[in-house]
Parts: C-alpha cells; sequence; structure tokens
C-alpha cells in the first residue's frame, strides 16, 4: 500500500475560485487540478481519467487490450458549495484513492499475481480559510495571506484467496498428417479402397485356380 500527498497553498479568494472550479488550480468545481482529472465528478456525468485502465499483469502489452483492465470509477457523493460568510468550501475533493484486487493464478508451483479488479474514487472534506486569531481581531488580515490545504493519493492492495477452483487443461489435439494408404492393407480408409482391395483378391483367385487346372 502507498501514499503520498502535497500542500495547496491558497489565500480566500483563490479557495473561492477553486470551489466555483475556476483559476488555475481548478480541473472542475472542488477539484484541484493536481489529481488529473476532469469531467463532473457528481450527478450524471462520470470523471475522466487520463489513465482508465491498468495492466492486469505487470508485463502487460501496451498494443493488447485484453490484457488491460479498466478502472471503475466512483464520483464523489456530493458537490462543492461555497459559503460566503464562513469563508469555506464544503465538499471540496481533497484525496483519490486507488483500491486494486489482485489473486495469485497459474501454475501451483509458479503462481503469477494478477489484478483481476481496480476502483477509484474520491475523498471530500470542507475546506475553511480560517487566518490566526490576532488577524481576525485585528481585522488586519491580507488578501495575500495563504493556508495549506493538504491534498492525498492512497493505493490500497487487496488479496483475494477464496472462490477460485482448479483446473486442469485438456491436452491438445495432435496435428499430424499421413498418406491415407499408411496402414494398407491392414485398413482401407473408404469405399474406394475396399472395391479396388476385392478386385485384386478375386484376380488372384482366379489366378491360382488356373494354376492348379494346368496341373
Amino acid at each position: 500500500d502507498t501514499r503520498s500527498g502535497c500542500v495547496l497553498r491558497l489565500n480566500r479568494t483563490e479557495l473561492r475560485d477553486l470551489c466555483a472550479g475556476l483559476g488555475p488550480d481548478a480541473a472542475a468545481p472542488g477539484v484541484p487540478r493536481h489529481f488529473n482529472v476532469s469531467g463532473d465528478l457528481v450527478g450524471a456525468g462520470v470523471p475522466a481519467l487520463p489513465d482508465d485502465r491498468v495492466g492486469a499483469f505487470g508485463n502487460a502489452d501496451p498494443l493488447d487490450a485484453t490484457q488491460w483492465l479498466a478502472i471503475d470509477v466512483v464520483p464523489a457523493a456530493a458537490a462543492a458549495a461555497w459559503n460566503e460568510r464562513l469563508g469555506t468550501c464544503a465538499h471540496a475533493v481533497t484525496s483519490i484513492n486507488y483500491r486494486f484486487m489482485w489473486a495469485d493464478v497459474g501454475a501451483r508451483d509458479n503462481p503469477q499475481a494478477k489484478l483481476i479488479a481496480a476502483r477509484v474514487d474520491f475523498g471530500t472534506e470542507d475546506l475553511a480559510f480560517r487566518l490566526d486569531g490576532a488577524s481576525r481581531t485585528a481585522g488586519s488580515a491580507s488578501t495575500d495571506d495563504r493556508q495549506n490545504f493538504p491534498l492525498r493519493a492512497t493505493a490500497t492492495f487487496i488479496q483475494r484467496t477464496e472462490g477460485f477452483e482448479p483446473y486442469s487443461p485438456p491436452n491438445p489435439p495432435v496435428a499430424i498428417s499421413v498418406p491415407y494408404d499408411t496402414w494398407y492393407p491392414f485398413k482401407v480408409e473408404n469405399a474406394a479402397g475396399r472395391r479396388s482391395l476385392d478386385m485384386r483378391l478375386g484376380a488372384a483367385t482366379l489366378v491360382a485356380a488356373g494354376l492348379l487346372l494346368l496341373r
């Protein structure tokens, strides 16, 4: 499992713009562009990921689509909303969370790890712009004052160990071709061959009978 993060420094105006989907820090309303996500995160729309598939194996062929697993995208639960009086952006996206399910497949003596499911969802929280008590009391807060807002990205790997059945593939067919008369005279493959064999046997019988009469 992995977890990483960074800090987004915004003043009050920039936080309001982020909540509305404006400015250089926003990819969508309440969605920082640093998550590299586009589209609607709530409602009927589905957020778009630049990489919406992941290789089932570590050496998945980039030219073979069957070796890549689609990531199930779960939209955020609610849309971002700005409260001017409180200076708060409600339901802002602050984390992107990937979850991968994997299992060992293949031969028992040489199992290979394979991803069998993938999902991504988005964590939200209310981002409130708050100055220190002295600045609020004195009313001396500057529009350039910036506050740190943490952003996180996580990846969780879950192993599936139950629900599998052993499987032994059938023997492959033998792809070999031999001439039709390989087993002659022990086996005749068609009617024409049988008629030909009967005629030869009949001719041989007549010759033998003629030789006996000559004696």
